[in-house]
């Protein structure tokens, strides 16, 4: 908060701070593709199309699928994102 009592945001360059320090976790260090989900998405986010993220579009750019992949029948995305929350969460 700032001096007022107003929720600060991080800015881009602490975003990117915090990144690189979760990014050294072990978790992170013994999974490439978590870490390579992650990245994505926060950098997505930071480009502002962080509204634009979509099942398709991670598993193209991020897990390699390619483009007749359909996010219906492969919930790679989906089991992939819940691991990133769980390790997130304990972080």
């Amino acid at each position: 908060m700032d001096g007022q009592g107003a929720l600060r945001l991080p800015n881009e360059n602490e975003i990117r701070a915090a990144l690189g320090r979760l990014r050294k976790q072990p978790d992170f260090a013994r999974s490439p593709r978590l870490a390579a989900f992650l990245d994505y998405i926060v950098t997505e986010t930071l480009e502002g199309r962080g509204a634009a993220l979509r099942a398709y579009t991670v598993a193209t750019a991020v897990f390699e699928r390619n483009e007749d992949f359909d996010p219906h029948s492969n919930s790679i995305v989906r089991v992939e994102a819940t691991r990133l929350r769980k390790v997130i969460d304990r972080k």
